[in-house]
């Protein structure tokens, strides 16, 4: 559990997904043993796996869990068609759907 407090962050906080909390437990030994099958077992979800298993191998190579935890990125701002919506961009060829002429 304090593992999981250490390298959560703001968006990803896996100390309060019961499924981390359960797939990992309080044994130690039990943790460094987990594998991608029994987190998927658990319903552990593909992102938080992967992450938990990375910072697990970082933490096993000695490196502090608040040194290497991030956090998940940002949704987008900016939707639509790239910069042809975006900045404003003139381009040839015929609009298409809900695209203004500049």
């Amino acid at each position: 559990m304090a593992f999981l407090k250490a390298i959560s962050k703001t968006r990803r906080n896996l100390a309060e997904n019961s499924a981390c909390v359960n797939a990992i437990g309080e044994d130690w030994d039990a943790m460094f043993r987990l594998t991608s099958y029994k987190l998927k077992g658990e319903g552990v979800p593909v992102k938080e796996r992967k992450y938990l298993l990375w910072a697990l191998e970082k933490y096993r190579e000695g490196g502090d869990p608040h040194k290497f935890a991030y956090d998940t990125k940002k949704k987008k701002e900016v939707r639509g068609w790239g910069p042809r919506v975006q900045k404003n961009i003139r381009v040839r060829g015929m609009l298409r759907p809900g695209e203004r002429r500049a």
